[in-house]
């Protein structure tokens, strides 16, 4: 649309200005508009083929694809695949087939010479070497029966368990359903029952007083050395019967058989310890002791 203003000013003898305004009209004019011409219809190259296993059955589930395209295909149960492709392609590609417990194949192909005639793919099985599996059985006196609830326990953590004086009970009140009311204490009490209602056994022997509690005054020192233990199981329930009838805890205790000469000390403020283990040159004789004190009052 145009338009066009004339302004035309006043002159000095006329009082009154006069304005006059001349619009054109638009005018349309007819656009001529042709039709784009249709894309002509390409043919899309289609693969088609077979896929067989190195005995000659057919592999399902085979996915079938081009190196670097975008699309794919799957085998039916026969074995037989059919790959349209997305777009127009010639020239040299690469056919990829897949599935899992064989090996990727790659065929070279030539588009689109070789789309009219059946691919027949061949697929070898992808074995792997797998790492030797040692086997270690126990002992022959070792009971080979599942013991769920028996925990075992390294008489080695003692030592780096934060307690005032080392002692091998701060390992047992770490542990679910075990509380202690005194940290000075070796006693410990088991899902709400007492002290004495926990067993404990030595090598196969049952000790019945393993702490020697008085009357206002508890010793500081457990019945267990750390540094003469080799192992510790501890069950607080569902143990077996020959371990008795308590009805807290069971705490099974197996002594060192040394093998060599070890000693070891430690010392701080408030106590102290020592041991020594050894074994003859024959074998015949061995030997394993320790010594330990404790002194709260500083």
């Amino acid at each position: 649309m145009f338009s066009c203003c004339l302004f035309l000013l006043p002159l000095r003898l006329k009082p009154l200005p006069l304005l006059l305004v001349l619009s054109l009209l638009p005018v349309a004019a007819p656009v001529l508009a042709q039709d784009a011409p249709a894309p002509a219809a390409t043919d899309l190259t289609t693969l088609t083929g077979t896929v067989r296993d190195a005995q000659g059955r057919p592999l399902e589930l085979v996915v079938v694809a081009l190196e670097g395209q975008p699309g794919g295909a799957t085998t039916n149960a026969q074995g037989i695949f059919t790959l349209r492709l997305l777009r127009p392609m010639s020239g040299p590609v690469v056919l990829v087939a897949r599935r899992l417990g064989y090996q990727p194949m790659r065929l070279p192909l030539t588009l689109p010479a070789d789309a009219g005639q059946p691919l027949r793919l061949a697929l070898q099985p992808d074995t792997k070497a797998l790492s030797g599996v040692t086997v270690r059985a126990r002992s022959a006196g070792a009971d080979t029966r599942e013991q769920a609830s028996l925990i075992q326990l390294d008489p080695r953590t003692a030592k780096v368990i934060p307690s005032p004086f080392g002692d091998f009970s701060a390992i047992l009140k770490t542990l679910p359903g075990v509380v202690s009311n005194n940290e000075l204490s070796s006693t410990y009490n088991v899902r709400g029952g007492n002290y004495d209602e926990n067993l404990l056994y030595v090598n196969g022997f049952e000790v019945y007083r393993p702490f020697l509690v008085t009357q206002a005054q508890q010793e500081g020192l457990s019945f267990i050395n750390p540094d003469l233990v080799q192992k510790v199981d501890f069950s607080t329930g569902g143990w077996q019967p020959k371990y008795g009838d308590k009805l807290s805890s069971v705490l099974d205790i197996q002594y060192k058989e040394p093998e060599k000469f070890a000693a070891s000390a430690t010392a701080s403020l408030v106590g102290g310890a020592v041991h020594a283990e050894a074994r003859s040159a024959n074998g015949r004789v061995s030997y394993l002791g320790g010594v330990r004190y404790k002194n709260a009052q500083y």
